[in-house]
């Protein structure tokens, strides 16, 4: 994995990301598709803690949903000339699963090697570290479905200290799987500047991460914490088919989840002072300069009211119900005390949330 001479980070990320100055991440083919970077076990953990508190297994909710994302995030990969080659060219193929290897270890989500692949039959690799086996699986297959235009299904098997996948073309998608339509649109324009690598141009602040690849995991060394890139749609499909089908409990798990990892991440990171009277306005935007490098949307007003309510203008967030889980974490750890939110839509990916004590 070649990496800039600069700052270290593997160059295949420009391949993969490229960061706009209106707080999103997206994919260089195709700017309305857009890329997050969240700790490994942030939507494991949204989906067990719902499956736990509701007494339902949501798994293929969330497995549908990351399945088809994958599969719209990398069909702009394989171009129409590409697909015209494979067809005549089989080897193109297997170029591409190497390819699909690489990708996985840049991205964090493991270490994966091709075992055995017969094109439109038959996948098999040796994984390493998956970040989550279900939603892994998902991932290749959505991957499965781009290249070769049918839907797969997967199954695991544990070899030594590390897994075998093997997916297999199945006869049709569940019937969730149709509700899961990534919904791309065009988003708000902004002017974000972040400082960037003078060699790659790549955000500064991935000097922070370090990638393994011969382990497929990224960690934040300031945590050592696993991190992963992923498409920033599957959250939100997935907390929208849980409100249809769950209520609106399922949304303040979700909330509460992002809340609990925005509490965790600030306390590691030790990003607010024990001291912050006076200086309450100026911490929260330093705060929210993590959201764009993280491809969540960007903070554009700021402002504190009488009574300690605070009230933060987002344009273009990844998910507005995790970002108010967000924000309602940075109001807790700076003003000291429990907080409660809402939001308003202002215009498309255009909202201002209000944060109050509770």
């Amino acid at each position: 994995m070649r990496r800039c001479p600069e700052c270290g980070v593997p160059l295949i990320i420009r391949g993969v990301g490229r960061w706009m100055p209106n707080g999103t991440l997206v994919n260089p083919f195709n700017h309305y598709i857009r890329h997050t970077f969240v700790e490994a076990d942030f939507i494991p953990s949204i989906r067990d803690l719902v499956s736990q508190k509701i007494g339902v297994n949501v798994n293929p909710i969330f497995f549908e949903a990351q399945r088809n994302a994958i599969c719209l995030v990398v069909e702009p990969l394989l171009r129409e000339q590409v697909r015209k080659a494979m067809a005549h060219f089989s080897p193109l193929k297997h170029l591409t699963m190497r390819f699909f290897n690489s990708l996985a270890a840049a991205i964090g989500m493991g270490h994966s090697e091709t075992v055995k692949y017969e094109p439109g039959k038959l996948g098999v690799a040796r994984v390493r570290n998956p970040f989550d086996l279900d939603l892994m699986g998902a991932v290749v297959c959505g991957a499965f479905e781009a290249l070769e235009g049918k839907p797969y299904g997967p199954s695991w098997q544990k070899k030594d200290e590390d897994f075998v996948l093997t997916v297999r073309p199945i006869a049709q998608k569940p019937e969730i799987s149709s509700r899961f339509v990534v919904g791309v649109e065009p988003t708000q324009p902004g002017e974000y500047t972040m400082p960037t690598c003078p060699h790659c141009h790549l955000p500064l602040e991935l000097r922070h991460l370090e990638w393994i690849p011969r382990d497929g995991i990224i960690l934040d060394r300031r945590r050592g914490v696993r991190m992963i890139g992923t498409d920033a749609h599957a959250p939100s499909m997935v907390i929208r088919e849980m409100a249809e089908e769950l209520g609106l409990e399922a949304i303040k798990l979700a909330l509460e989840v992002s809340r609990e990892y925005t509490v965790r991440l600030l306390q590691d990171l030790r990003l607010v002072p024990e001291d912050t009277k006076g200086r309450e306005e100026e911490i929260y935007w330093k705060l929210v300069e993590l959201m764009p490098l993280h491809g969540q949307g960007l903070v554009t007003h700021i402002e504190r009211k009488a009574g300690c309510r605070l009230e933060i203008t987002v344009i273009n967030p990844y998910d507005h119900h995790l970002i108010a889980g967000r924000l309602q974490g940075y109001y807790e750890q700076v003003e000291k005390i429990p907080a409660s939110v809402t939001y308003d839509f202002l215009k498309k990916n255009h909202l201002k949330y209000s944060i109050n004590s509770r």
